[in-house]
């Protein structure tokens, strides 16, 4: 009985060992950004990536960008809107719209509604 106690103690120790920091240690990860339309009604332009940080968010089981939460329509993008615009300052003009997508969904910092034409 002890000897079965100490084997499945230390498969529970091993299996948190192994799978704690796949948890808690996010990527950085690329995030697009979205220059103005070349013409009245256009779509958007694809400038470029930037890298960004992640974290763990407990309620999706995914990493999001730090700074932004999917659960807030008042969002701040600021950080990102100025990272995209310091990056690609020909494609942006200071009117970048950055955007970010994982396997849980999106997040996208501009007109509300507005989604990539697509995902690069």
């Amino acid at each position: 009985m002890k000897k079965r106690i100490c084997v499945l103690s230390m498969m529970l120790m091993l299996s948190l060992g192994f799978f704690a920091p796949v948890i808690a240690d996010c990527p950085d990860e690329p995030m697009s950004c979205w220059g103005p339309p070349m013409d009245q009604g256009g779509a958007r332009i694809y400038c470029g990536n930037i890298t960004i940080g992640t974290c763990y968010d407990w309620k999706s089981a995914a990493c999001w960008p730090c700074d932004l939460s999917r659960d807030n329509p008042h969002r701040d993008c600021a950080r990102y809107n100025n990272q995209c615009n310091s990056s690609f300052p020909n494609c942006c003009k200071g009117d970048c719209w950055p955007a970010y997508k994982n396997w849980v969904g999106s997040i996208c910092c501009g007109a509300e509604g507005w989604k990539p034409p697509f995902w690069p």
